[in-house]
């Protein structure tokens, strides 16, 4: 897998932006009210079904298990959800909430990092979080008004949908996509494949690609596609804009070989292109280049790294180091993507409390690392 990145700015909120939610969520929950778990050898489907509509979050588990975690404001177990498993179904309904006044939840599915069955979540309304899941699993998620985010995922498949105005936002993932969505639709430095479709009014799209793992659809019932592809990627293009007049199609690509002919631009990059991108926008269409940053530094102030290579061929770290103990920063400057890890003033750095950085398995021109005692 081939890492590009867009700007230093898309970096950083690649990394830290996504990689710093599980934490800010977990700071808004309501207390702990409920805690089951099963063991994961014994499901390969998981269904959540919260038609009230709840904010609900998808994030790894540390013990291996599978854990649902129920934050109410309340403590009644009425408001529990309701769990069967068989035959290796395990499908959860929510519970109920009272009438008359409000009563906080939030919902937290932790599965072991390595499952690779399918989950399917549909939530009336809230959010639907899904975060650093990395085995492969199929993922179905759906809600008929609110927000959806993936972050630092690498799975088979999401298949995302709403239905009323809503907001997606993936960062960092590789996956098969279809996406059915009315509402605002952003994808940033992933590597995807797949349909992409935005059947709201007056909406924006904004899609860039860290890699095209196959061919890909893109449409819009309005608004604007701007749309990010690597630019050394091999790839057919055939887009469309319905509306006419004006300068309804620009290409910032800069290379390959690209035609535009009133609302319609064709052509190819890369001298074998064996993969095919289809753009069906209404009011814009906007085509940009991605590039690659071919060198790596590294560098650790005062602290322990370990280094190892991405499973889901992203650059990242663990959202759950110590925040107290240091600070990491990450950006594209020119040709090179720099890491750096710092301890803060008066930390003891030792192994046990290490950062854990993850780094794409490609081919890099120059990788520096640099260790130095801060002052």
């Amino acid at each position: 897998m081939v890492f590009m990145m867009a700007s230093a700015s898309a970096a950083q909120a690649g990394l830290e932006g996504i990689a710093e939610e599980p934490s800010a969520e977990a700071a808004d929950r309501p207390p702990l009210m409920s805690s089951r778990s099963w063991s994961a050898s014994d499901v390969t489907k998981i269904e959540l079904n919260y038609a009230k509509g709840e904010f609900i979050t998808i994030e790894p588990a540390a013990d291996g298990k599978i854990t649902l975690n129920e934050y109410l404001t309340e403590d009644n177990a009425g408001y529990y959800a309701a769990a069967a498993l068989s035959g290796g179904k395990l499908n959860f309904t929510q519970g109920s909430r009272p009438s008359g006044h409000a009563c906080n939840s939030h919902t937290v599915l932790l599965l072991p990092e390595s499952y690779a069955g399918t989950v399917s979540v549909h939530s009336g309304g809230g959010s639907i979080s899904l975060y650093r899941m990395t085995g492969g699993a199929a993922y179905d998620l759906s809600c008929a008004l609110g927000q959806i985010r993936v972050g630092h995922v690498a799975a088979k498949t999401i298949k995302a949908s709403c239905p009323r105005a809503g907001t997606l936002i993936i960062t960092d993932t590789s996956a098969a996509l279809d996406v059915d969505f009315s509402g605002k639709i952003t994808v940033s430095n992933s590597a995807v494949s797949g349909s992409i479709k935005n059947s709201g009014q007056s909406t924006h799209m904004a899609i860039t690609l860290s890699y095209l793992s196959g061919d890909l659809f893109v449409s819009s019932a309005s608004g604007t596609v701007v749309l990010g592809l690597p630019a050394e990627e091999a790839f057919t293009l055939n887009g469309t804009v319905t509306k006419t007049g004006g300068s309804r199609i620009v290409n910032h690509f800069g290379r390959g070989s690209f035609t535009t002919a009133g609302s319609a631009i064709t052509g190819s990059n890369g001298s074998h292109p064996d993969k095919t991108v289809t753009v069906a926008a209404s009011g814009k269409f906007i085509l940009e280049a991605v590039q690659t940053p071919g060198n790596l530094k590294i560098t650790a102030e005062n602290a322990n790294v370990d280094v190892q290579l991405a499973a889901d061929g992203q650059y990242g770290y663990d959202y759950d180091y110590d925040k107290d103990a240091y600070t990491v920063t990450a950006a594209a400057n020119g040709s090179t993507f720099e890491i750096k890890v710092a301890a803060k003033p008066g930390v003891t750095s030792g192994w046990d409390n290490r950062v854990t950085v993850r780094i794409p398995n490609q081919d890099y021109a120059l990788i520096t690392g640099v260790w130095k005692r801060a002052g």
